[in-house]
């Protein structure tokens, strides 16, 4: 799944913040396009409309965009892998190839270019689909690409300007070039700004999709005793989340508490309900002591000996 681990996010902030510094270094040799991904028969499409923009014109936009961000340390304090939840004093961010993002960024990667005007026409109409600005460079020999959500293109009427003490009418659609940077891709990683940059990656969805997948995982290994009350319970509350980290061990731990023998003195010791040669799993709370036993956030304290939860673990190094 591309897990990171605490020391590839340890100086992931200051990474993140020296991209934006230079941003505007890269400013000669820059892809700037309108985006936009929806949902067709295929899955996810993303296209793209190939903007040209005058260089100086373009150099100062990315100046105004880069002011906003010079200093990221005083907004939030770090990053954190990304785990079914944002919070706003945090960036948050998953590998490239992680499952979450790999849907829309493999139909970004696979887009088709457009470079008809009649593109630009229809690019607004469907406002159920995430649209705006993305820019492609490389910036310090790392491939980056800024996403950028917005309605970009704006139907103007009755609206004039003020040149030379006279009024001009200003006729639209016009282009309102975003300042307000919802995700970035920076190698082989994708950092998400806002819930909006969330958004566009559809990472809910994709959640979704994996909790459900392993539900179906879940009881076809025939460990429970009460299999739809199980997936009805694990949908609910924090056991999404829990359960994304299913694939790391899941089903042997599973396997093993379900075994009449060998799973006993777990089933005791964590208070896991057990007959018929099945675990019983007929509330939520039955149910969310099997998602935690199995998701690695059960265990027992080394001193008292008794049975704890955990936020999270790895395996104890004796060097």
């Amino acid at each position: 799944m591309g897990k990171l681990t605490s020391e590839e996010l340890q100086d992931d902030l200051s990474a993140v913040q020296a991209v934006f510094a230079h941003l505007l270094d890269s400013c000669s040799f820059v892809n700037v396009y309108l985006y936009r991904i929806n949902k067709s028969r295929e899955g996810v499409v993303c296209t793209r409309f190939a903007l040209s923009l005058k260089e100086d014109t373009f150099k100062s936009y990315i100046a105004d965009l880069v002011s906003r961000y010079d200093n990221l340390a005083d907004e939030y304090e770090g990053v954190t892998e990304y785990n079914g939840q944002y919070f706003e004093d945090r960036l948050r961010c998953v590998n490239i190839d992680s499952p979450y993002v790999k849907t829309v960024w493999d139909s970004i990667v696979k887009s088709r270019i457009f470079a008809e005007k009649e593109w630009v026409v229809k690019f607004g109409q469907n406002v159920k689909d995430p649209k705006g600005v993305m820019i492609e460079t490389i910036v310090s020999g790392k491939s980056v690409t800024v996403i950028m959500d917005t309605p970009p293109i704006w139907r103007l009427s009755h609206m004039w300007s003020l040149s030379a003490n006279r009024f001009k009418a200003v006729g639209g659609p016009l282009l309102v070039l975003p300042l307000k940077v919802d995700a970035v891709r920076i190698g082989k990683r994708i950092y998400f700004f806002t819930k909006k940059g969330c958004s566009i990656f559809r990472l809910q969805e994709e959640i979704d999709m994996m909790v459900e997948n392993t539900i179906k995982e879940i009881s076809a290994i025939g460990a429970l005793a009460e299999e739809e009350l199980f997936a009805g319970f694990a949908k609910k509350g924090h056991n999404p989340r829990r359960l994304m980290n299913f694939k790391e061990g899941g089903r042997s731990k599973l396997i093993q508490l379900a075994d009449s023998k060998k799973g006993k003195k777990i089933r005791d010791a964590f208070g896991i309900n057990y007959a018929d040669g099945r675990i019983v799993t007929r509330t939520a709370e039955e149910t969310e002591r099997v998602i935690k036993m199995v998701t690695g956030r059960g265990m027992t304290d080394p001193f008292e000996g008794v049975p704890m939860e955990v936020s999270g673990a790895s395996p104890w190094s004796k060097k």
